[in-house]
């Protein structure tokens, strides 16, 4: 496991390979000995907001939202970004799962949207943190992707001798600042999910059946001050 600290306020954990597939919180609990938050995915914009004395035995949702010291909040990935929003003076966090569905869907308006409605963060106060994540070249689809038609995705596909790359990072990274997000406050981790050897990505495991691709990391974030 990872343990970064973009921020002062907020640490960030990325578990490997070698930590096992993540399944269930208890496993994240066991390596950061605190208490976590762990939903199951609906690719959808759901949200939960926790705190460690209302967390249910079972949460759905993409959207994770907390104002309570060490908390962790975490999702599972496999090529789907991981989002964090940090709110630096009022110690605010929202973490979002954005796959291209949640992304379609307005995940990451929705999200920031959160952090000023449920933490009351102003928008100058909000940093952004894109972590690892299937990039562009390595996200490559033989036909033309469903985005293609919807207004705003078109900068973020590009047709080539391959197929047809999609930047879903950057199209994250583009909401953000139409949100008004200074792009100085934006901080992208750069990994590649499908080219680092220490994390899993879906995409990988269809296209080789590699037993050892077939499983998800987790990603988790908690308030430090």
């Amino acid at each position: 496991m990872q343990v970064l600290s973009p921020f002062l306020e907020c640490s960030i954990a990325i578990t490997a390979k070698s930590d096992g597939p993540i399944t269930t919180s208890a496993q994240i609990e066991a390596l950061l000995q605190r208490p976590v938050v762990l939903p199951s995915h609906e690719h959808s914009i759901h949200s939960y907001l926790g705190t460690s004395k209302t967390v249910p035995d079972e949460i759905s949702g993409d959207i994770l939202i907390t104002r309570e010291k060490g908390l962790v909040l975490a999702h599972q990935f496999a090529d789907c970004v991981p989002v964090l929003l940090v709110d630096r003076k009022k110690k605010g966090i929202v973490f979002a799962h954005a796959g291209w569905k949640g992304a379609v869907s307005g995940i990451i308006p929705i999200s920031l949207l959160h952090a000023q409605h449920e933490n009351g963060s102003d928008k100058g106060d909000l940093w952004v943190w894109i972590g690892p994540s299937i990039h562009k070249q390595s996200y490559v689809l033989p036909m033309p992707p469903a985005q293609v038609v919807i207004p705003g995705w078109e900068d973020f596909i590009a047709e080539t001798r391959e197929g047809y790359q999609v930047d879903l990072p950057g199209f994250i990274r583009s909401q953000c600042l139409e949100f008004g997000i200074d792009d100085t406050r934006i901080i992208i981790d750069g990994r590649d999910t499908y080219l680092e050897a220490d994390l899993f990505s879906h995409r990988k495991y269809l296209e080789t059946q590699d037993v050892r691709e077939n499983g998800n990391f987790a990603v988790g974030a908690w308030l430090t001050q």
